[in-house]
């Protein structure tokens, strides 16, 4: 046996134990030791053996838990092109005690010589075994074991036929400067023949894609008829070009007889730039005055690689009246523009008022993107305006002012003239007196 072969063989024994059942832990694979009608065990890479017509299948099954007998069943994953022909595939199976040298098992020794189609193909055809019991307090347990069975005593013809049904980015693009998942979806077409040692070389011509962890991916094995999903990291370096990219991917695989074959195919996958638009404090004033017409602006700076188009301002502020949108335009990689606006206070709104403005633009790829930034002012109650005087009224207060110090110096004199008219007076009502007293 060459080593192609064994290391198919043993990969072919780990799968049948390492993959997951119902109700995992209920019974277990011995995969240890060698029962009789096996050449070999599971871990040195047991398989079903074909002598005749006939398909043999041992299955050593262990249990802590299993009281009694248990049941097995064959099950064919593909009827219609199994070698194996309709039957009773159902048996029940009784503990047993088995000695290998000094040791004592206890085990289930599920065994199955199974009819065989005179017309087979050869090729590996996925079978499973399914194992079920009750416990002490009569709860089911079960068990499923996947197996192969290989024939190659058939009719030759059929490959592997191995294919990448779809290779899909998981966000739909891939950021220049950022790291993707590229998802492939794998189905072996044959019902036959199960491709081994898969894998993949992936590439881009111009470099703007190059997977992470290196251009060769082992993809395992497919069985006939199997399909499965594989994840790779894929890297769009910082100077990738954006747009639609061919990643070419080489399919390589193997026969069961070491046949080797190989598959290539192409996929698109996009690469797009960083879109990213940075802004400066709005500015409106803190507080504002009914009537008034406050300035609002701000600086919209485009931080990415995209240019971003139809950008746009829509205010909310109640009380204030922006007189509609504000559109600014497209901003190019490294631009800054400013938008400016105007706004119309109205005359019965008062007091604190909340609100905000919306940005919104698109970029390269037609998307759409908003942002709503708060805003705040206070209104204020418009100060009375003086009273207005009549042009009639100015004029009458101006000449009266301009003969006010005329009057003034009349009315002085004619105190003046009082005080001395008093006096002398005064005077002559003394001397009377002073008269009539001698």
């Amino acid at each position: 046996m060459n080593m192609k072969k064994l290391l198919i063989l043993l990969g072919i024994g780990a799968l049948l134990f390492a993959l997951p059942a119902w109700g995992e832990g209920d019974f277990e694979l011995d995969e240890q030791r060698v029962y009789s009608g096996m050449g070999r065990s599971y871990l040195q890479g047991y398989a079903p053996t074909v002598k005749g017509n006939e398909l043999t299948v041992i299955l050593p099954v262990l249990s802590d838990r299993a009281q009694g007998a248990i049941e097995a069943e064959v099950v064919p994953h593909d009827m219609a092109h199994s070698p194996i022909k309709p039957q009773t595939f159902k048996k029940s199976v009784k503990r047993e005690n088995f000695r290998f040298g000094k040791e004592k098992v206890s085990a289930y020794r599920v065994a199955f010589k199974l009819k065989l189609h005179t017309d087979r193909q050869n090729g590996e055809y996925p079978f499973s075994v399914v194992v079920t019991g009750k416990d002490e307090q009569g709860q089911l347990l079960s068990q499923t074991f996947e197996l192969e069975a290989a024939i190659t005593d058939g009719q030759a013809g059929h490959k592997p036929q191995p294919v990448i049904q779809s290779a899909r980015i998981q966000d739909g693009y891939i950021q220049a400067g950022t790291q993707g998942i590229l998802r492939l979806e794998l189905k072996n077409q044959s019902d036959y023949r199960t491709a081994e040692l898969l894998s993949a070389v992936i590439s881009e011509a111009e470099g703007n894609l190059i997977p992470a962890e290196g251009d060769w991916v082992e993809l395992g094995r497919l069985a006939a008829g199997e399909e499965k999903s594989i994840e790779v990291k894929l890297l769009a370096p910082p100077k990738a070009e954006a747009g639609l990219h061919t990643l070419k991917i080489v399919l390589n695989y193997q026969d069961a007889q070491g046949t080797e074959g190989t598959l290539t195919q192409n996929f698109p996958v996009e690469v797009r730039k960083s879109v990213r638009l940075e802004h400066s404090d709005p500015s409106l004033p803190i507080k504002v005055t009914q009537g008034e017409t406050p300035a609002f602006r701000m600086d919209l700076m485009n931080m990415g690689a995209s240019v971003l188009s139809n950008v746009l301002l829509k205010f909310d502020l109640p009380g204030l009246s922006s007189g509609g949108s504000v559109l600014v335009g497209a901003i190019n990689p490294g631009e800054t523009r400013q938008a400016n606006a105007n706004f119309r206070v109205d005359q019965q709104a008062l007091g604190p008022v909340q609100g905000g403005v919306t940005i919104s633009y698109e970029d390269e790829y037609g998307q759409h993107h908003e942002q709503t930034l708060d805003l705040s002012t206070t209104i204020e109650q418009k100060k009375a305006a003086p009273v207005a005087v009549e042009e009639g009224q100015e004029e009458e207060q101006g000449e009266a002012l301009k003969l006010a110090p005329e009057i003034a110096l009349g009315i002085i004199a004619a105190l003046a003239a009082a005080l001395i008219v008093q006096g002398i007076v005064l005077r002559k009502k003394i001397r009377r007196l002073e008269e009539k007293n001698l």
